[in-house]
C-alpha cells in the first residue's frame, strides 16, 4: 500500500514547524486536541500522501505516547481544576441580578392584574350598558303602547255625540234604552236589540244606535 510505502521513507522526514504543533502535551484536552490532529492528518495522507504529512503523523503519535507515559507513571501529577472563587464584585452583580429579576416578575404580575382589573371592569360596565339598554327600550315601548292606547281611547266618540249622530237627545230616549246606556251588560243589550229590531218597531234608527251602543262599550 502507498500509506505503508512512505512511512518505510520516515528516515528522510522532514522536521514540523513549531507554530503546527506544540513540544509537548500538558493536559488531557489538549491530548484529545492532538487525536483529532491526528485523525485529520491520517486521513489527509489517504488522500494525498507526502513525506511532510507522514513526518506530522510520528510527531503526533510521539507526543501522545509521551503524554500517556507521563500520566501512567505519575498519576499524581495530573492537575485539578480549582474552582474559582466568587469575588465581592461577582456576588453583588448576583444578588443585583437576583432583585432585578424578582422586581421583574412583580411588575409583571401587577400589570397583569391591573390588565385582568381593567378587563373585568369595562366587561361589567358593558353588561351594565346593554341592560340599561334594554330597560330604556322597554320604558319607550311602554310609553309609546301606552299613547297609542290612549289615542284610541280619544278617537272614541263620546255616547252623546253617538246618540246626537243618531239624531236622538239622551233624556228622551226610551227609558229601557237609557237604563241600557247607564249600565251596559250585551245581555240587556239582545233584550233592546230584539225590542226595537227594524221588523218590530216602526222606527229603525232605534237598531242602528243600539248596535253602535254596542260598538261603543265593547
Amino acid at each position: 500500500m502507498i500509506y505503508q510505502t512512505h512511512i518505510i521513507s520516515v528516515m528522510n522526514y522532514e522536521v514540523l514547524d513549531e507554530d503546527d504543533v506544540d513540544n509537548e502535551i500538558n493536559n488531557d484536552k489538549e491530548l484529545r486536541n492532538i487525536r483529532k490532529k491526528l485523525k485529520k492528518k491520517e486521513d489527509k495522507l489517504k488522500l494525498n500522501p507526502s513525506n511532510t504529512i507522514i513526518s506530522e503523523i510520528n510527531l503526533l503519535k510521539t507526543l501522545i505516547n509521551e503524554y500517556c507515559e507521563m500520566t501512567s507513571n505519575n498519576p499524581t501529577k495530573k492537575k485539578k481544576k480549582k474552582k474559582k472563587k466568587k469575588n465581592n464584585n461577582e456576588d453583588f452583580l448576583e444578588q443585583e441580578f437576583r432583585k432585578n429579576n424578582l422586581k421583574n416578575q412583580e411588575k409583571y404580575k401587577r400589570e397583569e392584574k391591573e390588565k385582568k382589573d381593567k378587563k373585568d371592569k369595562k366587561d361589567k360596565q358593558d353588561k351594565k350598558d346593554k341592560q340599561d339598554k334594554k330597560d330604556r327600550d322597554r320604558e319607550r315601548k311602554r310609553r309609546e303602547r301606552e299613547e297609542e292606547e290612549r289615542e284610541d281611547r280619544e278617537s272614541i266618540p263620546d255616547i252623546d255625540l253617538i246618540i246626537e249622530k243618531h239624531g236622538f237627545v239622551k233624556n228622551r230616549l226610551p227609558i229601557d234604552i237609557q237604563a241600557l246606556i247607564a249600565n251596559y251588560d250585551i245581555k240587556s243589550w239582545k233584550k233592546r236589540m230584539a225590542t226595537y229590531h227594524p221588523d218590530k218597531c216602526y222606527n229603525d234608527t232605534y237598531g242602528s244606535l243600539l248596535n253602535s251602543i254596542r260598538d261603543y262599550y265593547q
